[in-house]
């Protein structure tokens, strides 16, 4: 593993580290909330109809449960008691979601952006080559131009499957919201 990272230190530059470390984020951050909002909705979907007395225990892994805990067990103490509990109790989860879309979206702007700076890097070298060795060589200059692609390459590999699942999951973080809106919509009545 190591000689492979070493490998690609050395044919692309240092920036393949930084690129590296966005990519293993980006996709830790993709793969915990996809597996978040697909139990969710399994759990949303055994639900149909919703049911306010679903859930009569409070549940610390599930979301859906627990705002349904929470809207049944404080629904004789009106909506705003409701309302506060649920932003008590549940409203640190909401916002980690919202971080961890917004950290995925910065990522993806961000390995372009490296990759461009891998790619200076190289044309960096390829013109410090020329200067020292005349333009005679082209296998001298093909160093230079290989880690300029090779990191614009990975940059722009690495952010477009970013932007894609960071699109999904927003989505899917939309339809969670809006399922738990219809479930204290349903409180209030």
């Amino acid at each position: 593993m190591f000689e492979i990272i070493y490998l690609l230190v050395i044919k692309m530059g240092i920036i393949v580290i930084p690129l590296f470390i966005i990519g293993l984020l980006g996709w830790y951050y993709i793969v915990e909330l996809s597996f978040f909002f697909l139990r969710e909705h399994k759990f949303l979907k055994s639900l149909q109809p919703i049911s306010l007395n679903t859930s009569n225990t409070y549940h610390k892994k599930s979301l859906v449960k627990t705002y349904l805990y929470l809207v049944n067990h404080y629904q004789e103490q009106g909506i705003e008691e409701i309302e506060e509990q649920i932003e008590k109790k549940l409203g640190f989860v909401l916002v980690d979601i919202e971080q961890r879309l917004h950290s995925i979206k910065i990522f993806a702007a961000t390995a372009p952006l490296l990759g461009l700076l891998g790619t200076v890097n190289g044309m960096i070298v390829t013109f410090e080559l020329i200067s020292y060795y005349g333009n005679s060589s082209p296998i001298l200059l093909s160093d230079g131009i290989s880690e300029a692609l090779l990191s614009t390459q990975s940059g722009l590999v690495i952010a477009f499957p970013l932007l894609l699942f960071q699109a999904i999951l927003s989505n899917r973080n939309k339809e969670l919201k809006n399922h738990l809106q219809s479930i204290l919509a349903k409180a209030k009545n």
